[in-house]
């Protein structure tokens, strides 16, 4: 596959004329398709990448379509589906299947002769030489999909339906091509034939099967379709009889042969089609897979039916025992097999153990009775140890340098008493050990020139044994952990072998993964199912390696320059909530408001507008952490370093005015008073502002003029009141404020 570089323009294109456009898996030169199945797929380059069918009712954005097609985008290189019906404006297609041996043409041609000529509107001519023909349905009429509706090799594409757009590429190496011309509505008459519970006399099914079938990514051959209805009776019978799925072999051994019976074919003639064991066996693991999740509707009622029965002689609660396939306590896997599909287990580094039966009486409030155990701490107050969590910034604020400086200070810190206290994102780093660090983004060079720039001589000496640091850039590339394809969510090959090098490494204290988007296949920004299986991924590595897992993430650019507070910050994180809820803690990083950042500088002597200041917290966390908010500057070396308390000195001496000053300002104030222009008490006031004034003249802070103009308010000293003259509301010393020697003839009191 050739990197398809207008993949992003082509989707947004779609997108504007109203289309939902999704990724599709590609043809690939060695794996014939680059789903799961390789050379094994039947419908290569064919069928969406990802879980299509919540996209039928959400709405598919421009900040969706860079995610998957932008540069480093999960599906880049991949190619696009359009969803038909209602989602993508009510357009709908009508797909002619053309060439040696099909009778789409014909059929096309005998439709048209029969009603009238269908008028022209935008049209994609496939690779494999069919015709894609678009028309626009009226509001609220829902069109059929199914195959041969308008005559044999005529399918249409409505409701629940999809197509291959242009701009993607066929097995054979040719082009879909779209001539982006306008969809026009379609002609009554061919609404009529269209429309669901219209009679197609000798063509079509009904709706097509992905609209209300268990699985919406199988083919369209009838064969698979059995298939698939015998692997799930098979395992909804074995329940039955076993309380318990059965394993991916016992599934295959009773399925395939009934499967085979009921197609009435040779095996060897359904393996030569591709239709045999091999694909049996695929599909077997996936459902088993859906039903470990309790994906399958169809074994609810087992279920259910178990459930009655033993609550009648037994005890209900084993019916909805997790599912294990386990006849014995105790399984011995190979570390490679981990995460194979059909066992719901515990995983640990060299067994996979049976889950235990919930029982509730052995978790009465005793379990909890005196003193807690303390919060052990990465950073003191701040991250705890052995957690997954989020670091999440908008770009340029230096979130994967602010990394490196903790991997290097978690890496060389001690605990003798004349090792040097190391601090990072405000706090003091108090855990010590080794670390792992990955990142996707930068290079071997820009590694070795931020590490040159972080700590010094001693601190690096100390992490050499304890740091390892990967640019995967220079170590083959990234890779992803989870991806998603239509067998659903599963681990990839690399980070099994990832997790068994961490692992051989014995205890790790932190393992940072850079950025978050490099390292997943799936949708965890949109998809909440694949945001908690990230999480649950990151939980159970930081239960098998001890290890706080810090991942790094980005925050949206809309909205992330007015952030004022902490619930702020985490609404700003890019992505669904289940992302920062699956998250034990998140800590965000933000720049100021113009204002702010402006303010600051000056306070600081650095140059405002170039995110030489930054804020940052706990936006979220699951342990009683400080969520304090931090103000952070930009150091000589570039590393944004915690001034907090800097800033806090430095607004002191900026608050304080002199007996002479408050006298001086208080004179100001009367006096306009008493000319009948007096200042505004409004913060917000745009002409005769009290703050602008104070802030011009006396060169305070915005914060400390209002904080002063407040606190006079609030001791008496000044007072909002009816201006005769100006006919409105200003600012007018008191009589608390001004003693009997007036600014006429006398002085004020500090």
């Amino acid at each position: 596959m050739q990197k398809k570089k207008n993949l992003l323009e082509t989707a947004q294109r779609y997108l504007e004329i109203g289309f939902a456009p999704i990724p599709c898996h590609a043809p690939h030169l060695e794996r014939k398709c680059t789903c799961r199945l390789g050379v094994d797929c039947v419908s290569p380059g064919k069928h969406p990448a990802i879980p299509w069918q919540r996209f039928q009712t959400k709405k598919i954005d421009k900040d969706q379509l860079l995610i998957w097609f932008g540069d480093g985008g999960m599906y880049e290189d991949k190619n696009i589906g359009l969803i038909t019906g209602a989602i993508s404006s009510n357009i709908f297609a009508i797909d002619v299947d053309i060439g040696p041996g099909k009778d789409g043409a014909d059929s096309l041609q005998q439709l048209q002769m029969a009603n009238d000529d269908l008028p022209p509107t935008m049209e994609t001519v496939t690779g494999g030489h069919g015709r894609h023909l678009f028309f626009r349905a009226p509001p609220g009429v829902r069109i059929i999909t199914d195959k041969n509706v308008l005559g044999r090799g005529v399918d249409v594409r409505g409701e629940g339906g999809f197509v291959v757009a242009g701009g993607s590429t066929h097995a054979n190496g040719r082009e879909y091509v779209c001539d982006f011309d306008e969809v026009v509505d379609a002609p009554g008459w061919l609404i009529d034939l269209v429309v669901e519970g219209a009679h197609h006399e000798g063509h079509g099914r009904g709706l097509q099967a992905s609209t209300n079938s268990d699985n919406p990514f199988k083919a369209d051959d009838g064969r698979e379709g059995v298939m698939v209805r015998v692997i799930l009776s098979t395992i909804c019978n074995y329940f039955r009889d076993n309380q318990r799925l059965p394993t991916e072999q016992q599934l295959v051994e009773i399925g395939f042969p009934i499967y085979v019976e009921k197609v009435k074919s040779r095996a060897d003639s359904l393996d030569a089609e591709g239709r045999g064991i091999k694909l049996f066996t695929l599909r077997a693991s996936y459902q088993l897979y859906r039903a470990k999740r309790g994906d399958l509707r169809v074994l609810q009622k087992a279920k259910e039916d178990l459930a009655a029965s033993l609550s009648r002689d037994g005890t209900i609660a084993q019916a909805f025992a997790p599912i294990v396939v386990a006849a014995a306590p105790v399984i011995s896997i190979d570390e490679d097999d981990w995460d194979k599909p059909g066992v719901t287990t515990e995983i640990t580094s060299e067994i996979v153990v049976k889950r235990e039966q919930l029982r509730i009486a052995d978790w009465s409030i005793q379990r909890f009775v005196g003193e807690p155990p303390a919060v052990e701490w990465l950073i003191e107050g701040i991250i705890p140890r052995g957690i997954p969590m989020l670091l999440a910034a908008i770009g340029g604020l230096g979130k994967s340098f602010l990394s490196l400086d903790l991997a290097m200070k978690v890496a060389g810190g001690g605990s003798s008493w004349d090792d040097e206290a190391q601090f990072a994102l405000g706090g003091k780093v108090v855990a010590a050990g080794p670390v792992v660090f990955l990142t996707a983004e930068d290079s071997s060079a820009s590694i070795h020139r931020r590490l040159d720039k972080i700590g010094n001589e001693g601190l690096r000496d100390k992490a050499k044994q304890n740091m390892y640091v990967v640019p995967l850039p220079d170590a083959g590339g990234a890779f992803p952990f989870i991806a998603e394809d239509s067998n659903g969510l599963h681990h990839t090959p690399g980070y099994a072998e990832l997790r068994k090098q961490l692992l051989a490494l014995g205890e790790v204290s932190l393992i940072i993964f850079d950025p978050l988007q490099a390292f997943v296949h799936a949708d965890v920004t949109a998809d909440p199912a694949a945001a908690q299986f990230w999480w649950s991924t990151m939980s159970e590595l930081c239960a098998v390696t001890k290890a706080t897992i810090l991942v790094s993430h980005h925050m949206r650019k809309e909205g992330s320059f007015s952030i004022k507070r902490a619930s702020d910050a985490r609404q700003a994180i890019r992505g669904t909530t289940a992302l920062v809820d699956g998250a034990r803690l998140v800590y965000g990083l933000w720049s100021l408001p113009d204002n702010e950042d402006q303010e600051i500088c000056k306070l600081l002597e650095l140059e405002p507008g170039q995110n030489n200041v930054a804020c940052g917290a706990v936006v979220k966390s699951n342990e009683f952490a400080d969520q304090d908010i931090r103000t952070f500057k930009r150091g000589e070396s570039g590393l944004l370093v915690d001034c907090t308390g800097e800033i806090d000195e430095l607004m002191a001496d900026a608050a304080s005015v002199t007996g002479d000053q408050k006298r001086a300002i208080f004179k100001e104030i009367d006096k306009r008073w008493a000319n009948g222009a007096p200042f505004s008490p409004s913060p917000r006031a745009r002409t005769n502002s009290f703050i602008y004034w104070l802030v011009q003249s006396y060169a305070l802070p915005k914060k400390i003029a209002e904080k002063k103009m407040h606190g006079w308010m609030n001791n008496g000293d000044l007072v909002a009141a009816h201006n005769d003259q100006a006919k409105q509301q200003g600012l007018k010393v008191s009589a608390a404020g001004a003693p009997s020697h007036t600014p006429h003839g006398g002085s004020y009191a500090d």
